[in-house]
Order: C-alpha cells, then structure tokens, then sequence
C-alpha cells in the first residue's frame, strides 16, 4: 500500500511539474508577443508619459494602447485602457483624468480620442468623436461626461428669514451631433449640455 501510495504521488508530482512549465512557457510567448509591438519602434511624444504605461504602439496602424491614472496616486488597477490612433491627432497627446486625448487635425472633427476644439474641454472628461451610423459620411458625434453645477436654496427659521445656498457638482453624460455644427467654431458645456455654433 505505502509502495502505491509514494508511485501515485510522483505520478501527480510529475503531471504537476509538466502543467507548471508549460503555463510558464506559454506566458513567456504572451510577453514576448507583447514586447514585439513596441521594440524598435518610436512611442509617440507627449506629457501623458509621465502619467501612463504604454503597453503597444503599432506604426502600421498608429494605435497606441495605454493604461493611463485618472488622478494622481491612483492603485494602477484603476487605470482605464486606451486605444487612440495618433494618425487624427494634430498637436501633443495629454492624459486628461485616465483618458488619452489630442487636438483633432485641422478641418476635421477628429476621431475616438482626437477632439474637435472648444471651451467644453475645460469641463468636461472622457471625450470621444464617433460614427454611431458607420457611415463614413461625416455625421459623427461627439460625448463626453460634463460637470453640471446644481444649486439649491433653503429657507428656514421663524418667517423663514435664513437663506442657505448648496451647490453640488457632477458630472453627467452628454451628446453633440457634429453634422449640426459650424466646423471650427466653439463648442460649450451648458449646465452639463454640449452645445455649437450650428452650421450655416
């Protein structure tokens, strides 16, 4: 019985040794892969390094994958991915609250990351140009999360004499449909709405 025993335990010992080695082996592979996409290959410039990890920069396709902090001493687990195409950018790319953004080339509205200009940039986050309809003809839409100020008033007292003012701030989603606006004017943030000068 003690013979059995010591054989089917070097039997798992063995099976287990061979598991752990190809699990190794495999995540090498992975590493290498991985590494493969940014060796030998300009990262693009811009401050946002200071405050992201590059994981890949393609050059065929101009993707360039970060993981960037949303807010300074951030835990790295929170730090949301980023898949922007440097191709639509103009100018440098910043980390604006963990998402990569950029100026958008001229006459254009940009694309993903790449953002048209405006005011709306100073109050809001997580901006992003899309095609919804897939169309390719232009009506692309522009979100983001845009602060609103709410401010409410309370009375109290006998005749109601002592006024307190509350503001809170919050960010809420909102939408543009760019076809509706005049290329190259301001866009704003009205009280948590995206807003243009329409096209003439």
């Amino acid at each position: 019985m003690l013979g059995v025993s010591l054989s089917r335990r070097a039997t798992i010992y063995t099976v287990w040794c061979f598991l752990a080695f190809n699990i190794s082996l495999s995540s090498k592979r992975e590493l290498a892969q991985t590494s493969q996409a940014t060796v030998g290959v300009a990262v693009p410039p811009g401050n946002y390094a200071q405050t992201c990890s590059v994981d890949s920069f393609n050059a065929t396709t101009q993707e360039l994958t970060t993981y960037c902090s949303p807010m300074p001493g951030a835990p790295k687990q929170t730090w949301p991915k980023n898949v922007l195409t440097i191709s639509y950018c103009s100018g440098e790319i910043i980390n604006r609250a963990g998402y990569l953004q950029c100026p958008a080339q001229p006459s254009t509205w940009g694309y993903g990351g790449a953002i048209p200009p405006g005011r709306y940039q100073e109050s809001c986050k997580a901006m992003m140009v899309t095609d919804p309809a897939h169309s390719g003809n232009g009506h692309f839409t522009l979100s983001a999360l845009c602060e609103r100020v709410d401010v409410s008033t309370k009375y109290s007292g006998p005749f109601h004499v002592f006024k307190s003012t509350t503001t809170i701030k919050h960010d809420v989603g909102a939408t543009l449909d760019l076809s509706n606006c005049q290329m190259g004017g301001n866009i704003d943030n009205v009280a948590g709405q995206l807003q243009c000068r329409p096209k003439r």
